[in-house]
């Protein structure tokens, strides 16, 4: 799920990396949107599928809950780089 670098966790890779030192908001959003599609193109049947198979087995259903909570903390990596920008309203 970590695409070009598998051992590499995905928020010390390039492309994330590139995202979250864009000085501009605006620009952030849009290279964190474009790198978030390409990397959700290419997993997102993989991850439905184990979305399916943890209702039924308890190592997907952990797998599952791991790749969500890994989702989360990206996102929240992204949300910290545009909070230090001051793009984000109180709340």
């Amino acid at each position: 799920m970590r695409g070009e670098d598998p051992d590499t966790p995905l928020l010390q890779q390039a492309a994330p990396q590139a995202v979250v030192r864009n000085a501009d908001p605006r620009q952030l959003i849009s290279s964190f949107s474009a790198d978030i599609a390409r990397r959700l193109a290419r997993v997102a049947p993989l991850v439905a599928v184990v979305g399916e198979a943890s209702a039924e087995d308890d190592e997907a259903g952990t797998l599952y809950r791991k790749i969500h909570q890994g989702r989360r903390n990206n996102l929240a990596a992204v949300a910290k780089a545009l909070a230090e920008r001051g793009a984000l309203g109180a709340g």
